[in-house]
């Protein structure tokens, strides 16, 4: 009876696995609206954003919400892969807690494809226009730009520069 139990457990993990994969994230674009974006970058059941206090600089207020950019790399004949930030709460410059979603990637790491995934990360401010997190040994780093899209950039040994432009989603 409990090896019956194991295998529908193991079966329906298995089942959810593979269709967490393959899912389609929809979001409506905030600049855009009406017009939605889809993309493969999971996002969880629950999270919610909450809105910075008082005490925390307009400069880094603006971080909070929903981003979405196409990471780009050159490194292994190219690729890109979509890429969700929600940076759901600013509790001080130092204690930032952020979603980080990524897509499948369209092109190969190491001659596999990547599958998408997310997960929830704490980030900090290295000044009033410039968050990072640390993603496995990969120091990732969201600057704002004048026109409020952030400029992000991540680099490792085996991967190389990696690039994308975050706009603002709703």
């Amino acid at each position: 009876m409990q090896k019956g139990l194991l295998l529908e457990i193991l079966v329906l993990s298995a089942s959810i696995a593979i269709s967490g994969c393959a899912t389609t994230t929809t979001v409506s674009q905030e600049a855009v609206p009406g017009r939605t974006l889809k993309t493969d970058a999971p996002l969880p059941g629950a999270m919610s954003i909450i809105a910075p206090g008082p005490d925390i600089p307009t400069e880094m207020a603006a971080f909070s919400g929903k981003w979405f950019g196409k990471w780009l790399w050159a490194t292994w004949g190219g690729g890109n892969r979509d890429h969700i930030l929600i940076v759901e709460e600013i509790r001080s410059p130092s204690e930032v807690i952020v979603i980080y979603s990524y897509g499948s990637c369209r092109g190969t790491y190491k001659g596999k494809r990547t599958e998408p995934g997310w997960r929830r990360e704490m980030g900090k401010f290295v000044d009033n226009n410039t968050l990072q997190l640390s993603l496995g040994g990969r120091l990732a780093t969201y600057r704002m730009r004048k026109d409020g899209s952030l400029d992000a950039a991540w680099a490792s040994a085996d991967v190389g520069d990696v690039k994308a432009t975050m706009k603002r989603i709703e």
